[in-house]
């Protein structure tokens, strides 16, 4: 009987993990609220050797800004372990991303020695190892292709990361996120606010475009009103996209250089979140809103 329960479990256990998400939008904040190896619903683990500490798991203090991400630790009670542990995404099915499609990220490191590699991978079986014994790996590393590289500026604060994954879009896949450290060198590396998007750069940082965005009030399924702050008048091109990366509304504006405001109506939206850019030739920029 305990075997028949076992095996149950397993097939149930297989047949949950088979199921694919369109968009990836990961803070971590319900499931890390506690410490453990409480993942996400879809995403799974795996790690060796022992012990099972060094497995990712929750910090529920230790994410950006003070809420819960997820967190790989070499270094325990004062000794160094060799350590190999994957952190996997559920399977993701981006067909719907119209155009090209991000994979976003914040990072950072507490003690230096430790690597983390970011890696996509089309054939991953849920539940299993990353490789099988004997195969080579089918798992490509896109870590060299990340915006900005993974470097010391990590160990100084968060940092956002992206890269593009619109090359793998067009069949189901999983993105990994592997942490490897030697009994000699090692520590702790946390991610958080994992996510895909249209747009690999920080949406959440829009001053750091050329052109500076503000969201007025509440955004509504049918209005929208910005402030843009722009350097040169002229006419400039406004796109809303959904966070699939499906173009909304498309259509321009002319405006003085200075701060301006701007609304957007008649826009029969769903709710959700939205991906607003204004720009031309020489600057844009863009800015997240929650329609309502």
């Amino acid at each position: 009987m305990k075997k028949a329960s076992l095996l149950i479990l397993s097939l149930c256990f297989v047949i949950v993990g088979n199921a694919q998400v369109t968009t990836l939008s990961e803070n971590f904040n319900i499931s890390c609220a506690t410490v453990g190896p409480n993942y996400p619903l879809y995403w799974s683990e795996w790690h060796s050797p022992y012990p099972s500490a060094l497995a990712w798991g929750c910090t529920p203090l230790g994410g950006r800004d003070g809420t819960p991400g997820i967190q790989c630790n070499s270094y325990i009670s004062g000794v160094h372990y060799q350590d190999t542990a994957w952190l996997f995404t559920p399977q993701l099915n981006l067909a719907a991303y119209t155009d090209s499609v991000y994979l976003r990220f914040d990072s950072r490191y507490d003690i230096s020695g430790a690597k983390m590699a970011v890696l996509v991978n089309n054939h991953h079986v849920y539940g299993g190892p990353p490789d099988s014994v004997g195969v080579p790996s089918t798992w490509t590393d896109v870590s060299n292709r990340l915006t900005p590289v993974i470097g010391p500026g990590d160990s100084v604060g968060w940092v956002t990361h992206y890269v593009n994954i619109t090359q793998y879009k067009n069949s189901p896949l999983y993105v990994a996120f592997r942490y490897s450290s030697s009994i000699t060198v090692g520590g702790s590396w946390t991610i958080d606010n994992v996510m895909t998007t249209p747009w690999g750069l920080a949406v959440d940082q829009p001053n750091r475009q050329t052109v500076d965005l503000t969201i007025l009030g509440n955004s509504t399924t049918n209005t929208i009103d910005f402030s843009c702050t722009l350097l040169q008048t002229g006419n400039y091109q406004v796109e809303l996209y959904d966070n699939l990366g499906r173009i909304a509304y498309k259509g321009s504006i002319y405006t003085r250089a200075g701060a301006e405001n701007h609304s957007l109506k008649n826009l029969s939206l769903h709710a959700g979140m939205y991906l607003l850019k204004v720009g031309n030739d020489q600057s844009y920029g863009i800015i997240k809103t929650i329609v309502e």
